[in-house]
């Protein structure tokens, strides 16, 4: 076998290194794996987790989606227990009212990064509108992604304004069972809806030890090789 042959295995065994990840992290197979609370429903490949109790929320139509009612937060059985997290820890100056989460769990090796895509849609709108809250639980520590009044870009989805698209990372540093749980939440009342809207979660996993022995034992070939020609 070449080196160059040899150097190419190497890094090809090291980006294959196996992994425990998210499952039905495209949502190609709707919300299966996905625990959901309140108004969840898949649209082509996005999650779409929205503040509407009803169709009466919002003067400009209807934005629940799945038909399930928005939850109560700041309830032993509401928004905020279900994400993981301690009553009211939703709340900003505002009162957190109600809104939609889902959730999985799943294994993590140290060095293993989450990745996902994600935007703020919301009808919340000028001098009135208020901080609805999309939100990342990740082993029980809260992340806030936006509030409604940073949605300063045409939405989607029927929405008035959103975010646009961003993208959260995270690193994990220990190996164990990994809890995370988006979700989107009023605050301050309970109509006009807010949503959050993710995409692509996946795992990248570190390498394996034995992967990257491989891939330095390549290249220690490859650079004798190059020497002796």
């Amino acid at each position: 076998m070449t080196p160059t042959r040899l150097l190419t295995l190497a890094l090809f065994a090291a980006a294959s290194s196996p992994a425990l990840a998210v499952s039905n992290g495209q949502f190609t197979a709707g919300l299966s794996h996905w625990d959901t609370l309140g108004d969840a429903v898949v649209q082509g490949q996005t999650l779409l987790l929205t503040s509407a109790f009803d169709a009466d929320d919002d003067a400009a139509g209807n934005f629940n989606f799945s038909g399930q009612p928005a939850a109560m937060a700041l309830s032993a059985d509401g928004v905020e227990v279900f994400a993981g997290l301690a009553i009211g820890a939703l709340d900003g100056d505002l009162q957190a009212a109600e809104g939609s989460v889902a959730r999985q769990q799943f294994s993590v090796q140290a060095g293993d990064t989450l990745h996902f895509d994600w935007q703020l849609l919301t009808n919340e709108q000028g001098t009135s509108a208020l901080p609805d809250l999309g939100f990342a639980v990740l082993n029980g520590q809260l992340f806030s992604l936006a509030e409604a009044l940073a949605a300063q870009a045409p939405g989607e989805f029927g929405f008035a304004a959103g975010t646009g698209w961003q993208r959260f990372s995270y690193t994990f540093s220990q190996a164990g069972l990994a809890s995370l749980a988006f979700g989107v939440v009023d605050r301050g009342d309970f109509v006009t809806t807010s949503a959050l809207a993710v995409q692509n979660v996946t795992v990248t996993p570190v390498p394996e030890p034995a992967a990257w022995a491989l891939v330095l034992a390549g290249a220690g070939v490859l650079l004798m090789a190059r020497r002796r020609g």
